[in-house]
């Protein structure tokens, strides 16, 4: 498809119809700008999941699903 890649991206920013994408090579962070359309693949420190907490839980549990 002859379209650019950034690959392990551990973040992504779109700027000015570009988008910047950091990775993290051996020497250090490298960052990739290209205009989409593109491929990109993600790292796990791209997503950072959120913990509930008890008291949320706690209050799930006790709502009805309609």
């Amino acid at each position: 498809m002859d379209w650019p890649q950034a690959t392990f991206a551990s973040k992504i920013e779109v700027k000015d119809g570009a988008i910047d994408v950091t990775r993290e090579v051996d020497t250090g962070l490298q960052t990739i700008r290209f205009k989409p359309p593109g491929v990109i693949t993600c790292d796990l420190r791209l997503n950072t999941p959120k913990i509930a907490s008890v008291p949320a839980m706690m209050k799930a549990k006790k709502a009805t699903i309609e």
